[in-house]
């Protein structure tokens, strides 16, 4: 019983040192001949990091577009249903009863800047979009900008 107790709690043999390999480099001499690269890399992650959250603040804005397109609908659907017939409420009827000074803003704006014969091309052709359909085709626009890139053919990320 001792003879066993002394076998299992005695020292473990020193490790021998590996023989260095005539081919193959040192981690160190390995590591610093991979510096240069390694910094070219850090560059491209930390650029590829700022893109990332583009796309991910993209598909956030997308989406909560695209829920307010689903709510937009839904009340146009409700009102449809109260009235027994069809109301598709317009993006600029919507706009100047949530937020008429932000309309009137973006309205000072437009004439401003690009004249009033541009306004009411906007107010005749966009704004004019049933408020569903608009907020669905901005967040359509918006998702896809989020999207990832494709990934190049024959490159193995």
């Amino acid at each position: 019983m001792l003879q066993r107790t002394q076998e299992r709690f005695a020292p473990h043999p020193r490790p021998v040192p590996l023989q260095r390999d005539a081919g193959h480099p040192t981690f160190e001499e390995h590591a610093g001949s991979q510096r240069i690269d390694r910094r070219r890399d850090v560059a491209e992650d930390s650029r590829e990091g700022t893109t990332s959250m583009f796309r991910l603040l993209n598909r956030t804005i997308g989406l909560w577009l695209l829920a307010g397109a689903f709510v937009a609908a839904v009340i146009d659907g409700m009102k449809t249903i109260a009235v027994g017939r069809l109301v598709v409420t317009s993006a600029h009827v919507a706009w100047s009863e949530l937020a008429p000074s932000s309309l009137g803003v973006l309205r000072a704006a437009v004439e401003g800047r690009i004249g009033a014969g541009a306004w009411s091309a906007l107010t005749g052709t966009v704004l004019a979009l049933p408020t569903w359909g608009l907020l669905a085709l901005l967040g359509a626009v918006f998702v896809l900008l989020g999207r990832r890139p494709p990934a190049p053919i024959g490159v193995i990320p």
